[in-house]
């Protein structure tokens, strides 16, 4: 079992549901790792969850939670994704989706896609610093569909021109973003910094140069 680093305070806030089997899905996952009077939050958009819940963690949450602390930005992470859907191994989740298509239907499993953006334009409202890192579509996932569901994301942003946007700035790649134009995710990745970005032309995402 992965623990939380130790600087964090309190016990992590989770927000799931029971879909069936050892399926589960995580809607929202708080973080405190820094006392603050201001209510100082970082909200990180990413494809989905990995393990991390109010028990435990996993690489890619402490992996965030190393650079924040490190670099002393914000007090609490809150996380948000894509897809609410706990999977390890990215290159499953597509078939994962599909079995609860199968299991619950179209109708339920589109359901659990509005409540999933519903929750993070609920979170977005809250905050005034976004991290952008969902990363590229995993192997067998519809790249059409996920990257309009990343445009529905990106356009929402682009009317909230208040808000602060970041991506990771990472050690294994030059470029800031991907090919494909999509925020880095953490995994896999040497984290380095946040850069500031914002939303550009059909919902494109502009890192800002300095």
């Amino acid at each position: 079992m992965k623990k939380y680093p130790t600087f964090i305070i309190g016990t992590p806030f989770c927000k799931e549901k029971y879909l069936y089997g050892d399926t589960y899905l995580r809607f929202l996952l708080e973080v405190k790792y820094k006392e603050s009077n201001n209510h100082n939050q970082v909200l990180c958009i990413m494809m989905n969850p990995s393990i991390a819940n109010s028990n435990e963690s996993d690489d890619t949450i402490n992996k965030i939670l190393k650079l924040l602390n490190e670099k002393m930005l914000f007090a609490t992470l809150k996380v948000v994704n894509i897809y609410q859907v706990y999977k390890s191994q990215s290159d499953m989740l597509a078939t994962t989706l599909e079995e609860i298509i199968y299991k619950l239907g179209k109708d339920e499993f589109n359901n659990i896609m509005k409540k999933k953006l519903s929750t993070i334009y609920e979170q977005i409202v809250k905050v005034d610093n976004i991290i952008l890192a969902w990363g590229n579509p995993s192997e067998g996932m519809n790249e059409k569909k996920y990257l309009s569901r990343c445009s529905q994301i990106t356009e929402f942003l682009s009317y909230l021109i208040s808000k602060r946007l970041f991506v990771f700035k990472t050690g294994t790649w030059e470029r800031i973003l991907t090919q494909k134009g999509q925020p880095r995710h953490p995994s896999r990745n040497n984290l380095i910094d946040l850069v500031d970005c914002n939303i550009g032309i059909g919902n494109k995402i502009c890192v800002k140069l300095k």
